[in-house]
């Protein structure tokens, strides 16, 4: 805005044109002293009268008026000498910038005036006193006058500024001291820049050009109209009305005391109660609207060169601070200073700003604030002291509502074109200092909650407050309430006022102390990308939401305990209601990983539950166990693992739980899977108990074992398989079924002479089972084997099956025992043969080795079997190799009672090959033959021992010294003899033949 207070001094300037000027010449009548009078003038004639300095003969001022008849020049009983002149209608001219008064007045430090001046008036009276008498046309130091302008009259400068008045006395004295004295209203008015001034109670002036003195009053009330320039503030009054969305184009000035025009000092002075407001019409009276300053003084300081207004400083007294009202924010201050180049207004002496939105209040102190029109905002700098109180919000969580802000600078951002309402507050650390403070915004509520850092900023749309940090410092945020503290720091603290809840983005570093005389003191530990706190401000933390970067930086907790663990993966969830913290995945992690001191569980979705010490997963569940006899891996589609709060590593941070149990469980049509070194096992369910050491596998199916020896992998299946690792023991049962390699019999010697043993492994079948296993290098070999109930033995490259009630491996002898001597009450059984041709060995104890026999070089594979305890063997003689016709005299089949028997079946599946059994009976034989389909004749005897080849046909019956000779009973009759040899003709009739001779076994028994 230019030159908006110097018509006052252009007319200030013309006035003193009018009657000062060093000392006033009168080139006019007079008449000499103590003469008589002159002669008055006609009457109301018209007068043109010029007034020139005497000094340099210029031209003063001109008047152009009608002369009244009252023109008079009078003597004084103190000797002076008084003109006195009355004009009607008329004018005054002054030419401002010519002559040595005008010279005078700029040197005085006058405003930048315009070059003349004129006066319309309807009358005026003009008086001169002379103290001393002189001659004509000399004006002595002591000469006096004045002008009184009774009625209306007007001014017109030639830029167009105009000055009305009612009534105008102006009182000269020749020491150059000149004093304006109006008691009417008085108003000027200026069109370019815009001026409209108007006095109620007239003005009072005072010019001494000898003291440098060139002012103006204006007694209250006083009004001032100024119009602003496009997009300039005047004090920081620059908003568009809230309502109608246009910018006021004037500024009103009032006051209550004397306004000065002061050109001595540049200046306009507003005394006592001022208020400037902006408005959109120059008309008083003005209401003071919502954006306003208030103040008790304000002085308006004026630019000559530019014609403008150079700034203005507002100043409090003694019941009235600065005062700012813009919209809903107010500023108060001992002293505000406005700059009209920078467009800015400062604000110093404890300045206070308080303000509001929908949603907030806040109250804050600064060291000044810095009204900036240009950047629609206002600076504070510090030491700055906030109070925010924030609106409840209706979410679920809700952040505390007090809060302090500290901080050494700040920004108050307005919107544009939406008058003052506050966009954004920021708060910051003093760039200018050397070392920058950090901001601390914290719950007023005993701290409760408090965030540290360089930079913050809220957005007021969005409710959201950002605290960022000053490389290298990162910002932090602490929440602490009775047994519990939260530490974070991340590259930004967020608040969320409106959703409620605090965000920490970007390498968060969290550390959560928690105390209690119960459990003591634990610290866990977060990192992660993206956390997010929410909760209520009367209960605290009631969840927390934390998210990982990417595969590259999962997110970790170090779960401090009871228990402790550490928990890895994309997104984690804790809440405090149910004390249950969920990872699940995230962007590209899709495996989340709970750790312990004894292994690690790893998911697609993780719930660890610390109250009840349990962590529950689901999808893809791998299990990896680490036990002090190998490590071992569990996959399934959902497990539950219980740890032992209890039980923790020695050392080496951080201390981990160990693992209490595991249950782990598959979907429908899927196992869960076990894994170890040589060993995998498949089930429907697996729990395992850490206290005690062991796997169990369970399922509505059976459950397979398998570890794998020098020869290959043995299997073992059954309803419930149970499994200790660090026994190396397996127990099976229900349905129990198994295939064993010899070879994984352990280390014991094989057949003598031969090192070689059998690949073609043992299958069995029982109701329960038990496997001892013992580890040699990377292999696991059998060091004991037990099965009972319905035990079932076969092996596939030999024609037999064994069946029994119980069943041993002993891997020292490479003997398998069916039965137990002295125990069992039911039968063992070698079948051999294909039914119903099968040949049956019935005992309560059979123990059958594998083994192989050299012939030239060859190896045989043939099984040695040992019967003993009430042993029967039934021969079906029918599966014979027949040459031709059968005979009807043929039996089919034999029966051999005995003490014990040794047998001998050859491991050969070739045709035939199962008819080559070979057996020795010891103790107490007797046999009989049978046919149940013909009228076979039957063969029975008895004797010490008895010796059988199945194919050929041969049995032999022997005696011995001690129970004397063998006797054998035939369709023709009874024979005995020591050797009885029954044979098959070739219709396949029996012969015997018989030798009384004792054989050498037996004489050396006897002998003996």
């Amino acid at each position: 805005m230019k030159r908006t207070a110097i018509i006052a001094g252009s007319f200030l300037t013309a006035i003193l044109a009018l009657i000062i000027a060093g000392q006033l010449t009168r080139r006019g009548p007079w008449a000499q002293p103590g003469g008589p009078a002159a002669n008055p003038p006609a009457k109301d004639f018209s007068l043109n009268m010029s007034l020139f300095d005497p000094h340099n003969d210029a031209e003063l001022i001109r008047i152009s008026a009608a002369l009244k008849d009252s023109a008079e020049i009078r003597v004084t009983k103190a000797a002076r000498i008084g003109h006195s002149y009355e004009f009607g209608k008329g004018t005054v001219r002054v030419p401002i910038a010519a002559g040595a008064a005008g010279g005078a007045a700029k040197d005085a430090g006058s405003l930048r005036a315009p070059s003349s001046f004129t006066l319309q008036f309807e009358q005026a009276s003009y008086r001169t006193v002379d103290a001393d008498i002189a001659a004509p046309g000399a004006a002595t130091s002591g000469q006096a006058a004045r002008i009184s302008l009774p009625g209306n009259c007007t001014g017109t400068f030639d830029d167009g500024t105009v000055v009305r008045f009612k009534s105008l006395d102006v009182n000269y004295q020749t020491q150059g001291l000149v004093e304006l004295r109006s008691s009417q209203p008085v108003e000027i008015e200026r069109e370019t820049p815009f001026l409209r001034l108007s006095g109620k109670a007239g003005l009072t002036g005072r010019f001494d050009r000898k003291e440098g003195v060139y002012k103006i009053d204006f007694p209250a009330p006083v009004y001032a109209f100024m119009r602003r320039e496009a997009g300039q503030a005047f004090l920081g009054l620059r908003g568009s009305d809230a309502k109608t969305g246009t910018a006021p184009t004037y500024v009103c000035v009032k006051c209550d005391g004397v306004l000065a025009l002061d050109w001595g000092a540049r200046r306009i002075v507003f005394d006592r109660n001022v208020v400037i407001a902006p408005t959109e019409s120059p008309e008083v009276p003005v209401a003071a609207g919502d954006q306003r300053v208030e103040c008790h003084r304000l002085t308006v300081s004026l630019d000559p060169a530019k014609e403008e207004l150079a700034g203005a400083a507002a100043e409090r007294g003694p019941d009235l601070p600065v005062r700012a009202v813009w919209g809903t924010v107010r500023i108060e201050s001992g002293k505000a200073v406005w700059d009209a180049a920078a467009d800015t207004a400062e604000l110093t002496d404890s300045p206070h700003m308080w303000g509001k939105t929908k949603d907030f209040r806040f109250d804050t102190t600064a060291a000044r604030i810095l009204m900036d029109n240009r950047g629609r905002l206002a600076r504070l700098f510090g030491p700055i002291k906030t109070f925010i109180d924030q609106e409840a919000s209706p979410a679920r969580d809700k952040l505390p509502s007090a809060w302090d802000l500290d901080a050494d600078y700040g920004e108050v951002l307005f919107n544009e074109g939406k008058g003052f309402t506050i966009k954004e507050i920021t708060a910051s650390a003093d760039p200018a200092l050397p070392s920058p403070n950090a901001i601390r915004f914290l719950s007023r509520k005993e701290g409760a909650v408090r965030a540290e850092g360089g930079k913050l900023r809220y957005d007021v749309e969005s409710q959201v407050l950002v605290v960022t940090g000053v490389p290298p410092r990162r910002p932090f945020l602490h929440v602490e309430r009775p047994g519990e503290k939260l530490l974070a720091e991340a590259e930004r603290v967020s608040f969320s006022f409106r959703e409620g809840g605090i965000v920490l983005e970007e390498r968060v570093e969290a550390k959560v102390t928690q105390k209690s005389e119960r459990a003591g003191e634990h610290v866990h530990r977060l990192n992660a990308h993206w956390v997010r706190i929410a909760g209520q401000a009367e209960s605290g933390v009631s969840s927390v939401t934390a998210r990982a970067k990417d595969a590259s930086e999962p997110l970790c907790l170090e779960y401090d305990g009871p228990p402790r663990c550490r928990l890895i993966g994309g997104s984690l969830l804790w809440e405090r209601e149910r004390d249950v913290a969920i990872v699940s995945p995230f962007q590209d992690i899709a495996a989340q990983r709970i750790e312990f001191l004894t292994g690690e569980l790893q998911c697609r979705e993780l719930r660890f539950l610390p109250a009840a010490a349990k962590a529950n997963a689901s999808g893809d569940v791998a299990i990896r166990l680490r036990t002090e006899h190998g490590e071992l891996t569990i996959s399934a589609d959902a497990a539950e693992c219980a740890v032992d709060p209890t039980q923790l590593q020695d050392s080496g941070p951080p201390a981990l739980t160990a693992l209490r149990s595991i249950k782990a469980s598959a979907g429908a049509g899927k196992k869960v899977i076990l894994q170890g070194d040589a060993i995998q096992a498949e089930a429907g369910e697996l729990d395992y108990d850490a206290a005690d050491d062991i796997l169990l596998l369970k399922g509505p199916d059976r459950q397979r074992f398998r570890y794998t020896g020098a020869a290959g992998a043995d299997e073992l299946a059954a309803q419930t398989v149970t499994f200790v690792p660090s026994e190396n023991r397996v127990t099976l049962s229900g349905g129990v079924t198994g295939l064993v390699h010899q070879k994984n019999w352990g280390d014991a010697p094989q057949v003598p002479n031969d090192p070689r043993v059998p690949s073609t492994p043992w299958r069995y079948e029982a109701r329960t089972a038990q496997v001892q296993l013992r580890r040699e290098g990377k292999a696991w070999t059998i060091a004991g084997l037990v099965a009972q109930g319905d035990v079932r033995l076969a092996n596939d490259e030999m024609p037999i099956q064994v069946t029994g009630d119980q069943l041993a491996f002993d891997p020292g002898t490479q003997t398998i025992t069916l039965g137990a001597p002295q125990q069992s009450a039911s039968f063992q059984t070698i079948r051999y043969g294909t039914p119903p041709e099968a040949s049956w060995l019935n005992a309560r104890t059979i123990k059958i080795q594998r083994r192989e026999r050299l012939d030239q070089g060859k190896a045989h594979p043939e099984i040695f079997g040992v019967m003993s305890d009430d042993v029967t063997c039934i021969f079906h003689l029918r599966s014979f190799q027949r040459t031709g016709t059968m005979s009807d005299l043929v039996p089919d089949k034999i029966t051999v009672n005995a003490d014990s028997v040794n047998l001998i079946i050859p491991a050969d599946r070739a045709p035939g090959g199962a008819t080559a059994l070979q057996a020795e009976a010891v103790g107490h034989v007797g046999f009989r033959t049978s046919a149940e389909s013909r009228n076979a004749p039957a063969y029975f005897g008895s004797g010490a021992r008895a010796e059988y080849q199945h194919n050929p046909f041969r049995f032999r019956l022997r005696g011995d010294a001690a129970s004397g000779k063998a006797a054998l009973t035939h369709p023709l009759g009874t024979e005995k003899a020591y050797t009885i040899s029954i044979r098959r003709r070739s219709d396949g009739s029996l012969q015997y033949e018989s030798d009384d001779s004792l054989s050498a076994p037996e004489s050396e028994s006897a002998a003996r």
